[in-house]
């Protein structure tokens, strides 16, 4: 569904919008005068997966655009186990901005 959303809303693909965000925010880093190789894992380019701060981000900006509301249910996913956050830490991280933490054999209704 996401995917989808992307697509008809921003012409471009999750992913895709993700990346062109990371580079429009490290050009101006390196506009400011930040050397490309101390932006590359603070913009993000560490991983091609997204860190808890990327989704939060994410929503937020998602919301700024009329497409995700407070009626939207927002689940994080796939988490790595080199986060160093244990469950409990995740939903306290995710609760604030009304993301709801998956976990194994988790069900959602569409």
């Amino acid at each position: 569904y996401l995917f989808r959303l992307f697509k008809r809303e921003l012409k471009n693909s999750p992913k895709k919008y993700i990346t062109d965000k990371r580079l429009l925010y490290s050009q101006n880093l390196i506009l400011m005068g930040r050397k490309p190789t101390e932006i590359y894992e603070d913009c993000g380019f560490k991983s091609t997966h997204m860190g808890a701060p990327e989704v939060i981000r994410l929503k937020e900006e998602l919301e700024a655009l009329g497409i995700v509301d407070k009626h939207t249910h927002c689940v994080m996913n796939h988490f790595s186990h080199n986060g160093h956050l244990l469950y409990d830490e995740l939903v306290e991280l995710a609760a604030p901005h009304d993301i709801e933490i998956s976990y194994d054999g988790m069900k959602l209704t569409l």
